[in-house]
């Protein structure tokens, strides 16, 4: 049946042979990177955690390589996440909190508010742009959860935060 279709329309071999060829050179590809791990790990200069992931891969346990490639996910999402909520905020409703803190862990992203005593209409802001936020990434399994403090509560950034800057 193939090659009838390819006599009346030659067009479909061509196309069915550049597909082999891409598909031929993805396989390359993945052969050339197997290798250069396994010259790695033969030669002891890969690290230990990346020899551990192969020694499970090669005895059929995926787990190891499927909670990298989630935290590499994660960590991509979160980013979308955070840049989403500070574009709300900055833009949509036109906050800049006094100082403003991001964290991340797993599936949640985090923000560490500080606002003006009593300035309600920043609270506002922060929380609306985060229930908008959250429901525009509601299919990425990733949230935001916000923490939101006055200024005369004097409460420092916790250490694992990150501080932003010139965000604004």
């Amino acid at each position: 049946m193939l090659q009838i279709c390819i006599k009346m329309n030659p067009e479909i071999g061509t196309t069915i042979t550049n597909q082999e060829s891409g598909f031929d050179q993805i396989i390359d590809q993945v052969v050339a990177y197997v290798k250069g791990e396994e010259l790695e790990i033969s030669s002891g200069v890969a690290p230990r955690h990346k020899q551990e992931i192969w020694e499970q891969l090669f005895k059929g346990n995926l787990l190891p390589m499927l909670k990298l490639q989630q935290n590499q996910n994660n960590e991509v999402l979160g980013a979308q996440l955070a840049i989403g909520f500070l574009r709300r905020l900055v833009l949509e409703y036109k906050t800049t909190p006094q100082k403003l803190a991001l964290s991340q862990k797993n599936n949640k992203v985090y923000v560490w508010a500080e606002i003006q005593d009593d300035d309600e209409a920043s609270m506002d802001a922060i929380l609306a742009a985060t229930i908008d936020t959250n429901f525009e990434h509601r299919d990425s399994g990733l949230t935001l959860s916000p923490m939101i403090v006055e200024q005369r509560e004097m409460i420092p950034v916790p250490p694992h935060y990150k501080l932003l800057t010139n965000y604004a």
